[in-house]
C-alpha cells in the first residue's frame, strides 16, 4: 500500500513542500531504483529466530522497512512512516520458508526515494523457550538471584511464586524487553516456581522452572547491617506499591528491609525518623509539613531531628515547608520530596528509577533531579535538603511562574474534590474538533547526559531568554527531533538562589501537542552560566494509522466528569484540585503491556501548574 506522508516533514529547502505535498504519493512507484548498499545479516543468509534486527549502510538518513513472504510483500511488516536510524528490529518472523526484506532510503542528490531487496531462508525450530540460568533444579543460596535466559522472542513477563504459577514472590508489572531480571525478596527454604512468559507467533507462551532455597538470610548483595531500610504508609485511597517497589529493589542492591509499617501512625513515624537507618521511604497523603497517618495526621513541629541517612517522603507538599531543613544531625545527609502536588500514577516509576539511581553512586540531589524531570507531571516541583559539609542546602524546581490565579466560577465534581472553571464546561459544550487519526508508537529512544553534578552548579546571572536562545541551538544542532517546538522553561535554585534553567521542548503532531501523565516526548536541558549542565530526552518512532469509522469525541465537560472521580484517587494531597483550562492534545495510551498508540486527548490544567491528560473518546485517564 502506497503511504500518504508530507515529505515536508523531511526536507527543507532541497524540495519544495509543495512539489513534496503533491509527488509524493507516486514517489514509491516512479523512482525506485536499485542501491548497492549492504545488510546485516547478510542477503541469503539463514535465521534462526522469529525477531531479528536488521542493520545497514544505506546513506540518506530517512528509511522505511517492509518483509513479506514473497519480494516487495509486506504481509508480514509495513513501516508506513519514515525512521532515522540504521537499523530495524522485526519481530513475528516465521518458523520456515523464505523472507523478503525491502530497505526503503531517500536520495538527497536525487530527490527521490530509492530500494533495495534482501532475501532470507527462515530455521526457527518452533521452541518457544530456551534454557534459564540458574540451571532449573538447582539450589539458590541468596535471598536475590538474577535469572537470565536466551529465548528472543523480544518481550518477557516473569512470575515467581511459592506454588506453580504463583506470583506472591514476584510478578513483572509490565512486560520486559531485557533477557534478564534480578529478583529479592527470595525465602530462605523450601521451592520456588518461576513461569517465564514469551511472546511467539503473536501468542503469549510460557514455560515453568522450580528451585530449592538455602539462603540462611544472605541478600546476595554484598552489603552491610547497616544498609538498612524503613518503609511505611497509611490505609487510604492510594496505592502503596512504590514503597514495595522501592524496597525490594534496594534488597537486590544488599539493604536489609528491616521494617514495613503499612498503617504507620504518627508516634511511630516520629520514632522511625529517629532512628539511624541509611533509608526511610513513606508513601501517601499530605500537605506542607504534614504527612497523614493512621491516628490524624503527623506535623513535621512533632520532630526535633531526623536520624535517618536518607529520607524520601513521597506526598504532595510535604517537604516544602522550609522547617525540614533544621533537622539534620550528624547521620542526617538527605532529605527529598515534592513542594507541590504529586500523582498516585508516577510513583511507582519514580521508585525504581530512584533505587537504579542510588546504584548508580550519583549525588542525591542529581538523582532527585533526573528521575523527576523525565516525568511530565513532576519535573517542576522536586525538592532537596542536602548536606553539604557543615551546612545544608535546599536544591528545588520553582514553581512559583507556574501558579496560576483565576476569579472564574467553579464547577465541582468527586464530591467536590475536583473543580473545574466554568468557562471551560460552558466553552466546550460542542466538544473540540480533533484530526481523525492515530499513531502507533513503534520505540521509545531515549538519552541521558550529565556533564556537571547538580551539586557543582553555582550561582548564575543567565537570563531566562539567554538559556532559551542556548538551549534552542542546541536542539537545532541535533536535528534529529521532527515537530519540536518550545514549551516551558522552570528555574533550578539553591537556597532560593538561581544556578540554572531547565527549559523543555514538546513533540507537536498535526498542530497537536504530544502528552502524557508520566513520560512524553520531551527534550529537557538543564543550563547555567557554563553551558550544558546535563541533557535528557524520550522521542518516539511514530508510526500514523487511519482510524476506521468516525471517533466521537467527547465535550470537555463529558470528559472530565467521566475522569473526575479517578482524579481525585490518584492525587495525593489533602486539597481540592482546581482545573483552569482544556487543551486538546494528542496522549500515549497503552494497548496491550508492549504497545502504545496516541490518540486524541484533553490536557487539563490546574492552578498549582499541574496537568492530567485525559482520552477525549472514553474519559480514562491516559
Amino acid at each position: 500500500m502506497i503511504r500518504y506522508v508530507l515529505l515536508s516533514l523531511l526536507v527543507s529547502s532541497s524540495v519544495g513542500t509543495a512539489y513534496a505535498q503533491a509527488q509524493y504519493p507516486m514517489l514509491k512507484d516512479a523512482y525506485y531504483k536499485s542501491a548497492k548498499s549492504t545488510i546485516s545479516p547478510a542477503a541469503n543468509s539463514t535465521l534462526t529466530s522469529n525477531s531479528e534486527t536488521f542493520s545497514w549502510d544505506h546513506p540518506g538518513g530517512y528509511y522505511y522497512i517492509s518483509a513479506g513472504t514473497s519480494k516487495g510483500g509486506t504481509d508480514i511488516y509495513d513501516s508506513d512512516s519514515y525512521f532515522q536510524e540504521k537499523s530495524y528490529t522485526l519481530d513475528g518472523l516465521p518458523d520456515s520458508g523464505s523472507v523478503y526484506v525491502r530497505i526503503y532510503y531517500y536520495d538527497w542528490d536525487a530527490s527521490q526515494w530509492q530500494y533495495e531487496d534482501y532475501s532470507y531462508s527462515m530455521d526457527v525450530g518452533g521452541n518457544s523457550s530456551s534454557p534459564i540460568t540458574p540451571n532449573a533444579g538447582s539450589t539458590l543460596t541468596s535471598n536475590s538471584v538474577t535469572l537470565s535466559w536466551t529465548n528472543d522472542s523480544g518481550y518477557y513477563w516473569l512470575d515467581v511464586g511459592s506454588s506453580v504459577g504463583g506470583a506472591d514472590i514476584f510478578e513483572s508489572e509490565s512486560a520486559i524487553r531485557q533477557q534478564s531480571t534480578t529478583i529479592s525478596n527470595l525465602p530462605n527454604s523450601g521451592t520456588i516456581y518461576v513461569r517465564l512468559w514469551s511472546y511467539q507467533n503473536s501468542a503469549w507462551e510460557y514455560e515453568d522452572y522450580t528451585y530449592n532455597m538455602n539462603a540462611n538470610g544472605d541478600t546476595g548483595g554484598g552489603g552491610s547491617m547497616d544498609d538498612t531500610i524503613i518503609t511505611s504508609s497509611v490505609y487510604d485511597d492510594l496505592d502503596p506499591d512504590d514503597k514495595n517497589i522501592f524496597a525490594n529493589a534496594m534488597r537486590g542492591q544488599g539493604y536489609e528491609w528491616v521494617l514495613d509499617d503499612d498503617n504507620v501512625s504518627s508516634a511511630e513515624l516520629t520514632d522511625y525518623l529517629g532512628r539511624e537507618a541509611k533509608l526511610l521511604y513513606h508513601t501517601g497523603h499530605g500537605f506542607t509539613g504534614y504527612i497523614s497517618t493512621s491516628d490524624g495526621g503527623w506535623y513535621s513541629s512533632y520532630i526535633d531531628k531526623v536520624a535517618i541517612e536518607n529520607t524520601v517522603i513521597a506526598t504532595c507538599l510535604t517537604v516544602g515547608d522550609r522547617d525540614w531543613k533544621s533537622k539534620f544531625v550528624g547521620t542526617t545527609q538527605n532529605i527529598m520530596g515534592y513542594n507541590n502536588n504529586s500523582y498516585d500514577f508516577t510513583d511507582n516509576e519514580v521508585a525504581r528509577d530512584l533505587a537504579n539511581g542510588i546504584e548508580s553512586g550519583k549525588s542525591y540531589p542529581q538523582i532527585w533531579y533526573e528521575i523527576n524531570n523525565k516525568q511530565s507531571s513532576l519535573y517542576d516541583r522536586w525538592v532537596i535538603y542536602t548536606k553539604d559539609n557543615d551546612r545544608v542546602v535546599t536544591y528545588e524546581a520553582d514553581v512559583a511562574n507556574a501558579r496560576t490565579k483565576t476569579n472564574d466560577t467553579f464547577t465541582p465534581f468527586a464530591n467536590g474534590k475536583v473543580l473545574v472553571a466554568s468557562s471551560i464546561t460552558k466553552a466546550a459544550k460542542r466538544g473540540i474538533s480533533f484530526e481523525n487519526a492515530h499513531f502507533n508508537v513503534q520505540k521509545d529512544f531515549e538519552e541521558q547526559q550529565s556533564h556537571r553534578d547538580m551539586i557543582s552548579l553555582s550561582l548564575s546571572s543567565l537570563s531566562e531568554d539567554a538559556a532559551i536562545q542556548m538551549a534552542t541551538q542546541w536542539v537545532e544542532d541535533k536535528a534529529s527531533f521532527d515537530g519540536v517546538e518550545f514549551d516551558r522553561v522552570t528555574s533550578i535554585s539553591a537556597d532560593g538562589k538561581r544556578i540554572g534553567y531547565q527549559v523543555r521542548f514538546k513533540r507537536v503532531v498535526d498542530s497537536l501537542a504530544v502528552r502524557s501523565n508520566t513520560v512524553s516526548d520531551y527534550i529537557s536541558l538543564l543550563i547555567d552560566e557554563s553551558g550544558i549542565a546535563a541533557s535528557e530526552y524520550n522521542w518516539s518512532l511514530l508510526k500514523k494509522r487511519a482510524q476506521k469509522g468516525s471517533l466521537e469525541i467527547l465535550s470537555v465537560k463529558q470528559a472530565i466528569e467521566a475522569a473526575a472521580d479517578d482524579i481525585a484517587a490518584f492525587y495525593k494531597s489533602t486539597e481540592t484540585i482546581k482545573f483552569v483550562s482544556a487543551e486538546p492534545c494528542l496522549g500515549y495510551k497503552e494497548t496491550n503491556a508492549s504497545t502504545q498508540i496516541l490518540v486524541p486527548a484533553y490536557e487539563f490544567s490546574s492552578t498549582d501548574g499541574s496537568s492530567v491528560i485525559i482520552d477525549a473518546a472514553t474519559g480514562e485517564i491516559l
